[in-house]
């Protein structure tokens, strides 16, 4: 009887302690395997996360455990702070809410998985099975938009949270195919990703068109028929009729970009220049196209507007100064010439190298300092009567070169852009030096006996608070470009 006792309580703790091991296999099962939620869309930083630290706990009970959403969405450092939110689960099923989100949190259960916790919003914000959050701007243009635009208007603009909204439509992109040969025959698969992509043919309204495709690098793509756009976690990349050829970190797509770029005033200075002509470049920084035709219209530029009419010239990304610059000294865009924003400022040549090596005089009237490092004999310059504005001294500067009898001169002026920013692009103060640039290039134009170029290296949108550019958008891409012959009164 004793030993029979012995074997059932024997028995009894071998059963306790499997069902012990079986118990912690479980539970560290189904906290090894949790699945991973993505936080994307219009964020600096996209997020994977499968579980909180510790210190993010907010509560913890049978149903799970919980946390802020708040804090999680601001670990990815969202563009806008008033936004939408998108809540995508796995079967599909998906909510949209605005940012209010004090009572919104983030829970995991065995049950449920990651679900939405929500107080406030209705019980449908609460999806079950959560795989991805994205966060959507309101604001219709930013840094980190894809902007559809003609030299006129901003036709339409995403972020890459607002396209994911726009088109909540999946599309399976073929990957490719495999195959093996067995003795029974010869077995296939064909390999495809799901991509959210949203169809452009709405804009291929017309024959004959070309569509510019520009990218965050610079890198200009032309092309005859519009594709798609693709959203990928917080960018947007572009593919073509095919979907096969990719450009990524797209950043704009121009309809019937113009036949003139600023590019341009490298390549025409040379071919005049070598013809006989001696050149000057009359740099207007931050003057854009819109700017110019509201000026001529007010009769705030007279001398332009006794000009035969501005061209309109594109400028390339990133529409700032060191890249425009560049352009219109090497004739080359970013791709090329290796300047892509304002960090940059090395040229391995330029107009000014390309000249003193033919022979040629040439001179760059520049502010305080050196914006590129371009091989250029400078003559700068410091605000010297103390009134807030170097233009004045560029000016003087440029009239006493002219008498040096330079082949190429280049006269940068900064004031429109200066006061852009300040005031916005069509502000008061701005439209006054305007008017006070316009007299600049009369004087230069009327004294310099050879081909002037007027242009500039980008323009600017106007801002809440003043102006600002840096965008692929009508405003910040398309400049005046003109051309005369100088040393004629008007």
């Amino acid at each position: 009887m004793k030993g029979d006792f012995i074997k059932r309580y024997l028995l009894l703790l071998i059963i306790l302690i499997l069902t012990a091991v079986i118990i912690f296999l479980l539970t560290r099962s189904e906290e090894v395997y949790r699945p991973y939620v993505k936080v994307t869309g219009d964020v600096k930083n996209v997020l994977y996360f499968n579980k909180f630290e510790e210190t993010a706990v907010t509560d913890k009970d049978d149903q799970g455990e919980r946390t802020s959403l708040k804090s999680i969405t601001a670990q990815a450092l969202p563009y806008d702070e008033v936004h939408d939110i998108i809540f995508v689960g796995n079967d599909g099923l998906t909510a949209v809410i605005d940012s209010r989100i004090d009572q919104t949190y983030l829970n995991f259960s065995h049950k449920n998985g990651w679900e939405i916790i929500d107080n406030n919003h209705p019980v449908s914000t609460q999806i079950k099975h959560l795989k991805e959050i994205v966060i959507v701007s309101r604001t219709e243009i930013t840094d980190n938009s894809v902007t559809i635009f003609n030299t006129d208007e901003n036709i339409i603009s995403f972020t890459p949270g607002q396209l994911y909204k726009k088109s909540l439509a999946r599309t399976l992109s073929f990957e490719g195919e495999s195959k093996i040969k067995r003795e029974s025959g010869e077995y296939s698969v064909a390999i495809y990703s799901t991509q959210l992509m949203y169809p452009l043919e709405e804009y291929n309204k017309e024959e004959n068109l070309r569509y510019l495709i520009i990218n965050g690098s610079g890198k200009a793509h032309y092309t005859n028929r519009l594709g798609y756009l693709v959203y990928r976690d917080n960018s947007i990349d572009y593919l073509d009729t095919n979907k096969e050829n990719e450009i990524i970190y797209v950043k704009g797509i121009m309809i019937d970009p113009p036949g003139t770029s600023i590019s341009n005033a490298y390549h025409d200075a040379l071919d005049y220049i070598e013809s006989g002509h001696k050149v000057m470049v009359i740099f207007l920084d931050g003057f854009s196209y819109r700017q110019y035709e509201y000026a001529i219209k007010n009769s705030i530029a007279q001398y332009l507007a006794s000009l035969p009419a501005a061209k309109k010239a594109s400028t390339y990304f990133k529409p700032v100064t060191n890249v425009g610059f560049a352009a219109m000294i090497t004739g080359k865009g970013p791709e090329e010439n290796g300047i892509h924003d304002r960090s940059y400022r090395e040229l391995k040549s330029s107009i000014f190298t390309v000249l003193n090596e033919k022979g040629y005089k040439s001179k760059l009237i520049e502010a305080d300092i050196s914006i590129l490092d371009s091989g250029a004999d400078e003559k700068l310059n410091i605000d010297t009567n103390k009134d807030g504005s170097i233009d004045d001294e560029i000016f003087d500067s440029a009239m006493n070169e002219i008498q040096n009898g330079y082949d190429y001169m280049l006269v940068h002026f900064h004031k429109i852009d200066d006061l852009g920013h300040s005031f916005g692009p069509f502000g008061e103060k701005t439209l006054e030096q305007i008017r006070i640039e316009d007299k600049y290039v009369e004087e230069l134009a009327e004294n310099f006996h050879g081909k002037v170029i007027i242009t500039a290296d980008h323009g600017m949108h106007k801002t809440a608070d003043g102006g600002s550019h840096g965008q692929a958008r009508t405003e910040d891409f398309i400049v005046p470009y003109i051309t005369l012959e100088g040393g004629v009164k008007k």
